[in-house]
This record gives C-alpha cells, sequence and structure tokens, in this order.
C-alpha cells in the first residue's frame, strides 16, 4: 500500500512538475480604486496559481451597478504574453457580474479589470494552468503495476 501511495504521488508530482508560477490571484493596487470589486468565484484568489483540465471558466464578481469589465485572457509568448481574447460585460443591477472564459492549454494569464465613473479603475490577476486532458485520463486509470518480491 505505502508503494502505491508513492506510485500515485509521484506520478502526480511528475505530471504537475514546472507548472506552478510565482504570483496570482490578487488584487491589485490603483491609485482611485473602485469602490466595489472583488471576484467571487471562477479564480481562488487565496492561491498562487490554479491548475486545472477544464476548457472554460466562469468568472463571477461583485461591482457596483454599471461598472464596466474587462477579462482578458494571455498566453506566454516570446516577448511576455500575448492577448488571446478579450471579454467585456457590466455589472447589473444586483452588482454582480458573470463572464464565461475559454482557457488554452498551458499558462494562461488572466486580468480582471473594472472601470467605474471618471478614472475609477481597479484590476485582478490569476495564472490558470489548463494541462491537457490526456493526463487526466492517465490519472483516472490508475493502472498500478505489481511488485515482485524476490
Amino acid at each position: 500500500m505505502k508503494k502505491f501511495v508513492l506510485l500515485a504521488v509521484l506520478t502526480f508530482s511528475i505530471c504537475f512538475a514546472g507548472s506552478f508560477t510565482a504570483f496570482a490571484g490578487s488584487l491589485c493596487e490603483t491609485a482611485n480604486p473602485v469602490e466595489v470589486f472583488s471576484i467571487t468565484g471562477g479564480i481562488d484568489m487565496d492561491k498562487d496559481t490554479e491548475t486545472t483540465f477544464d476548457k472554460i471558466r466562469n468568472i463571477i464578481g461583485k461591482a457596483e451597478k454599471g461598472t464596466d469589465i474587462v477579462i482578458k485572457v494571455y498566453t506566454p509568448s516570446e516577448e511576455g504574453y500575448s492577448l488571446m481574447d478579450t471579454y467585456e460585460t457590466c455589472a447589473g443591477v444586483s452588482e454582480l457580474f458573470s463572464q464565461t472564459i475559454d482557457l488554452y492549454i498551458g499558462e494562461n494569464y488572466i486580468t480582471v479589470e473594472a472601470y467605474g465613473d471618471g478614472d475609477c479603475y481597479s484590476k485582478a490577476e490569476a495564472y490558470i494552468n489548463r494541462k491537457k486532458s490526456e493526463i487526466k485520463e492517465i490519472l483516472q486509470q490508475g493502472i498500478v503495476l505489481p511488485v515482485q518480491r524476490g
């Protein structure tokens, strides 16, 4: 049993090695922030980075009514990061917003920007690392080779 657990931990470690980045899931300080702005779902703001097999993610948050929300998805490139998608929505009467975004294989750098009245601006950022579905299938199979005792 101990060998099985060790093998499972080793397999998990190999699959996710090198997939973590130094920073993510943070609300950035701005000079004139929007009074009400927070991410309440879709991004775990307590983690440095997230790893997932999901192709999409639904970003949910709270902001003042009428606040414009812009969500951008970037992936690594030779120049730093390349913008892949931009999504725009607006906080409604309930002061909530929700937007489904596409995730790309590998590292996804996501920014959620809130634009309020005048020059009010707030920003949250996160890193989500999407793994290939083949890795998930291998992990779900959980093949364990018997150990020969000699």
